[in-house]
């Protein structure tokens, strides 16, 4: 998903963003909160360090301004243990996600039941735009691996952004039969 708080001033005046912005929601314990997704723990941190490792490999470095990792305050000094690297690169930014939209993690619905956790991952995904200083900026999944060199030019053409679509072969391989049918 690419977004930009003035998409249309772009579009109208053929300008390429030359730097791009990345938000990463991040958990490194799922359990018991996603019972839609098949033992959503396995792996995360393996997940989490290839996202990272090929995300520095393949990225114009011209091209990044900084990569905004939302997750639990509690989570951040393992973050940082599991990504050592990172520490002390200005680049990355750790971002308490209760702290940037604490109203995702306060509202009911109408039966009271709280927010689903992937709706949360949106909201965050979006809340992040206040803190985002370029033009544009993408947001990641911890389930990318990034294969092919890129960067604004690759992603940004005369001010629209290229999208991604998932088929349901993918959700059945990724998740529940109950919620791949949904």
């Amino acid at each position: 998903d690419v977004c930009s708080s003035d998409l249309t001033k772009a579009m109208r005046t053929g300008t390429e963003a030359t730097r791009l912005s990345f938000v990463l929601p991040v958990t490194l314990r799922e359990t018991g909160t996603h019972s839609w997704r098949n033992d959503p723990d396995r792996g995360v941190r393996m997940r989490l360090r290839l996202l990272i490792a090929s995300f520095l490999r393949h990225c114009a470095p011209d091209g990044l301004d900084r990569v905004l990792i939302l997750s639990p305050a509690e989570q951040h000094a393992e973050l940082g243990r599991l990504l050592p690297g990172l520490a002390g690169d200005p680049r990355f930014e750790l971002i308490d996600e209760r702290a940037l939209c604490p109203a995702a993690f306060e509202s009911r619905g109408p039966a009271g039941a709280r927010p689903a956790g992937w709706v949360i991952q949106q909201l965050l995904k979006i809340a992040a735009a206040d803190r985002v200083r370029t033009e544009f900026y993408v947001t990641l999944d911890s389930d990318i691996v990034c294969l092919a060199l890129f960067g604004p030019r690759t992603l940004l053409h005369g001010g629209r952004a290229w999208t991604n679509a998932e088929s349901v072969d993918d959700y059945r391989r990724l998740y529940t039969e109950d919620f791949a049918a949904r």
